[in-house]
């Protein structure tokens, strides 16, 4: 395991190879795929390895991390479970913002009914001064 600390490993099977021969946004999308595997499984400041295969449809379907003090594998289920968990989180972040926007809207909705009302009154405090003879 030690001859794969520090080297990245791609594997890609042929039929994959010439579908991103014919196709540069496939083979963009594989290599953003790469990139984000290591960007989300690498340790700073760790030497590590990595091992990555994909099918013919350009998806990761086995993959492994390897550094002096751990070993992962990750088959094709534990790749689409952590696609599930990141759908999931995408899905919490977007409820949270339109939670934080209705409040902002209420807020919003809040205040205008306070400054309305508060300008009700002065009006009719201001008729009734006036009514009174106080204001004149």
């Amino acid at each position: 395991m030690n001859a794969m600390l520090g080297k990245i490993a791609v594997v890609i099977p042929p039929e994959l190879e010439e579908k991103m021969k014919n196709n540069t946004e496939l083979a963009q999308k594989v290599m953003e795929r790469v990139d984000s595997f290591l960007l989300t499984n690498s340790t700073p400041g760790e030497n590590e390895g990595f091992l990555m295969t994909f099918d013919e449809n350009g998806e990761i379907n086995h993959a492994c991390v390897v550094g002096e003090l751990k070993f992962t594998v990750s088959s094709s289920e534990f790749v689409e479970a952590r696609r599930a968990r990141e759908a999931k989180h995408a899905e919490y972040e977007r409820l949270a913002e339109e939670a934080a926007l209705k409040r902002r809207l209420m807020e919003q909705e809040a205040d205008e009914r306070y400054y309305k009302d508060s300008m009700t009154k002065k009006a009719v405090s201001i008729a009734a001064y006036e009514a009174a003879g106080i204001l004149e």
